[in-house]
């Protein structure tokens, strides 16, 4: 079966297009109707779809402004109004972390991430939202602070997986429990915990590998089963099993291969082509043979400058 075509499977241009007609309109109706909250609330929502778009095309500093703007816009709210408007409050301070983690601001995004979490623990503790802040949160630790990592991984984790026995075929809920097992799985790897490492990986391989057969033609779920796997080939290479680490790597390699051949001019997917063929060529001269490391680095290069 196909995926229907939605707004996320919508090209990014388009999806920039809509929210900027939305916005358009939006600003209209304001200046019609002055003082209307529940307008000013609409537009603010409207703009941090327009910066999540912005963001994905590569403009960050468009969407920055975008998101500052709708944030001015609900706090006044917060404090003027009526209007409950935490769940977007907490919707923009997670946006504004994601940006900033874009930026290379951990700290500053870390931040906006747990303020994100604090609101919604008064209104929504076991919701959608909640879950994507923790996986934001745990992203952004892994590196310095594991063990807090670890604590909003899980906790992610478990609001998905919660979520996924109601929705078991849902592929966004997939998609975003396996991001938060594979954190988990770099957490426990800094942790110096390789045997929990592999056995997140494991569960992020497995969550995705079980969707991959009922949608072959969605290149975003087969990339992530792809990535899935190259992390779990460096947690099985860091815990001494190089055999594994040597097939699942090829595993990597064979998925991603699939979809560069199907899309030559995405140039994302060869980057990450690129990295699983250098990780491979890795793994093959720490194990002595240097005829297969260096075919494998000679193809990372082709990808990674073609």
């Amino acid at each position: 079966p196909k995926r229907p075509r939605t707004r996320d499977t919508l090209s990014i241009a388009e999806s920039i297009a809509a929210f900027q007609a939305a916005d358009d309109l939006l600003e209209a109706l304001m200046i019609a109707s002055p003082g209307s909250d529940a307008l000013i609330l609409k537009r603010s929502v409207c703009e941090n779809n327009l910066a999540r778009a912005l963001q994905a095309s590569g403009q960050p500093e468009e969407a920055t402004a975008l998101v500052l703007r709708a944030m001015e816009r609900q706090r006044a709210l917060s404090t003027d109004s009526e209007l409950d408007v935490r769940l977007a409050l907490a919707t923009t301070e997670n946006n504004l972390g994601l940006l900033l983690a874009e930026m290379d601001s951990p700290r500053e995004a870390s931040k906006f991430f747990q303020q994100a979490i604090d609101r919604l623990n008064e209104v929504e503790p076991d919701g959608n939202r909640m879950a994507f802040a923790q996986l934001n949160l745990a992203n952004t630790l892994v590196s310095q602070w594991p063990d807090q990592a670890v604590q909003s991984a899980e906790r992610s984790i478990q609001i998905l997986s919660r979520q996924l026995e109601r929705q078991p075929n849902n592929v966004k809920l997939s998609m975003d429990k396996s991001r938060a097992l594979a954190i988990l799985g770099s957490a426990r790897s800094e942790q110096g915990k390789k045997r929990e490492s592999v056995e997140a990986f494991e569960q992020a391989v497995s969550v995705v590998r079980r969707l991959a057969p009922l949608w072959p033609d969605d290149p975003s779920l087969q990339q992530q089963l792809a990535i899935n796997y190259s992390y779990l080939g460096l947690a099985y290479a860091a815990s001494g099993d190089t055999r594994q680490a040597s097939l699942t790597l090829e595993r990597a390699y064979e998925v991603q291969d699939r979809i560069v051949r199907s899309s030559p001019e995405d140039h994302k997917a060869q980057d990450i082509l690129a990295s699983i063929l250098s990780q491979t060529g890795e793994l093959d001269r720490s194990l002595g043979d240097r005829d297969s490391a260096r075919q494998a680095f000679e193809k990372s290069i082709h990808f990674h400058f073609k």
